[in-house]
């Protein structure tokens, strides 16, 4: 395992997964969520926990690097795509189950669901480009 490589491209992930979710969340979904206000925290009170965001995103990165890193077969950008998308389903899995339980739309599981894949996707793509074994 590269060791560098890995802390590098955990480093991009977790940037792009940042990057995206600001832009998918805060601005494009906004208006959307605003109209569901009972199923997040108000805005002010996010603020304080965004230590809980910033934290959860960097371990999600770096499990999604070190997996990806375990099992790297040096098939290019298509492998780290694919890869992206088996996890995409895994989480898109949740989704499912949480439609199940909390009141939140249809086309919100649909937009959340399609979000993911795209997401994780290109997360995974990313990561592929950036992580090369050693040797």
């Amino acid at each position: 395992m590269n060791t560098k490589r890995l802390a590098l491209g955990t480093l991009a992930v977790y940037i792009f997964i940042f990057a995206f979710d600001w832009i998918f969340h805060g601005v494009f979904m906004e208006d959307v969520y605003a109209q569901m206000p009972n199923l997040w925290r108000p805005k002010g009170e996010m603020v304080a926990y965004l230590p809980f965001l910033f934290v959860g995103q960097l371990i999600f990165a770096s499990v999604f690097a070190y997996i990806f890193a375990k099992g790297y077969e040096n098939k290019g950008i298509p492998e780290g795509f694919r890869y992206g998308c088996w996890i995409g389903l895994m989480i898109n899995s949740g989704l499912l189950i949480n439609y199940a339980v909390m009141p939140y739309s249809l086309g919100l599981l649909v937009t959340w669901v399609i979000a993911t894949f795209l997401e994780l996707g290109l997360a995974g793509a990313i990561l592929a480009a950036l992580y090369k074994p050693k040797g």
